[in-house]
């Protein structure tokens, strides 16, 4: 039972790593549609709370639920679909 969470663990951890890095190519080849506004905000506190109700957008998206989320400084991170809500 123990090794078959481990093994289901590092099937887990593969993927996402797997999945970071093709957003990560994805994003530096332009590839994918390209948004020139910001129709995002930021809205997760927990991860970096200074940038909460910035406007930002999406790059791209992976599996396991995660986007790589661009601000209008230049600054991006990975994080869950969660952590962005449409501006309106």
């Amino acid at each position: 039972m123990k090794t078959l969470l481990i093994a289901a663990f590092i099937v887990i951890a593969y993927l996402l790593i797997w999945s970071l890095c093709r957003m990560a190519a994805r994003a530096d080849r332009g590839i994918g549609r390209i948004v020139s506004t910001f129709p995002y905000t930021w809205y997760w506190r927990r991860r970096h709370p200074e940038r909460k109700g910035q406007p930002c957008r999406v790059v791209c998206r992976g599996a396991l639920n995660s986007i790589m989320v661009e601000f209008p400084d230049g600054f991006r991170t990975i994080t869950s679909r969660w952590a962005v809500r449409k501006r309106g």
